[in-house]
Parts: structure tokens; sequence; C-alpha cells
């Protein structure tokens, strides 16, 4: 994992941070915990992403970009394994938008949709977040990292940051 962000780090011109340590488990036993930091620069927007590994697994990525009437507030998560058993529509996310142009682009995101053929074949759940703070939209994801290929993952969701941020620089 640690190659991958280097490389990662590398390729985008980005600040890579590693921490490793042991912390405490219960019953006087330890466990490892890995923490991932790597912060990125796309279009004078700084992206900030943290895959924590050790007693809980999860990702996180985090941007905050300047208010503008492209972008409003916006969530999509990941529809349950056993709600999309019973449905006919096997769409994997379940987006909430107010503007309906916006919502397209996200309906219709490339990146997005290789994030859910991930939903369809794994354990990969997701949870993004676009809220209107301080005059700026700060747009929040996690999700779980226990499952493999997990990096293809990251690559497609960072690609979904800058395709936001493209198309409110357009």
């Amino acid at each position: 994992m640690n190659d991958f962000f280097l490389d990662l780090s590398k390729k985008e011109n980005g600040k890579y941070h590693f921490n490793n340590e042991t912390v405490s488990s219960g019953n006087g036993s330890r466990s490892p915990y890995n923490t991932h930091l790597l912060n990125l620069d796309y279009r004078n927007q700084k992206i900030q992403i943290k895959n924590e590994i050790g007693l809980g697994s999860i990702g996180s990525l985090s941007c905050n970009l300047p208010r503008s009437n492209k972008l409003s507030e916006f969530s999509i998560r990941t529809r349950s394994h056993f709600f999309k058993l019973f449905r006919k529509d096997k769409k994997s996310f379940i987006i909430k938008c107010q503007n309906e142009k916006l919502k397209d682009f996200i309906s219709q995101n490339i990146s997005l949709r290789h994030l859910q053929e991930y939903t369809l074949n794994t354990q990969f759940e997701l949870i993004i977040h676009c809220t209107m703070d301080n005059n700026r939209y700060e747009i929040n994801a996690e999700y779980n990292i226990i499952f493999e290929n997990r990096e293809n993952v990251l690559i497609a969701l960072i690609q979904f940051y800058k395709d936001l941020i493209n198309k409110l620089y357009r």
C-alpha cells in the first residue's frame, strides 16, 4: 500500500505521509494501525485523502470548493446488497440533489460508474456528502477498504473529485 501511495503522490505531484503505530485493542492486546495521508492540489483546490488500516479499515476524501451556481448540496450513498436483491433497478447508488443538471452530471459520470462496478462484485460501500459551510462547499467521502484492489477505487474517487472541480471552472 505504501508503494501505491508513493507512486500516486509522484504522479499527482502530491504530499504523502505514512504513520505506523500500534493501538490497544482490548484485553491487553495491541493491533497495528496504519494511516496513509495524501494531499493533492488540483486547479488550486486541495483534495485530502486519508486511509486508515487497522481496527477499522476506512478511507476518506475531502475537498472544499468556492460557492458557485454550478454546484449545490448533494449526497451519494450505496444501496445495501439486500435492497438490490429485491429491486429491478440494479443501480448501486442513491443520488440526492435539488439541482437536476448536477444530478445528471453525477449520474452520468464515468468515474462514478467505475465505482458502481465495485459495489456489484465486492463489499465496497460509499457515502459522499456535499454541504454548504461558510460560503464554501465541503465535499466529504467515506468508504470501506476491506476488499481487494481497493487502490482502483481511490483512483476513481480522485477522478470524480477532479471532474467536479472541472465542472466548477468550465
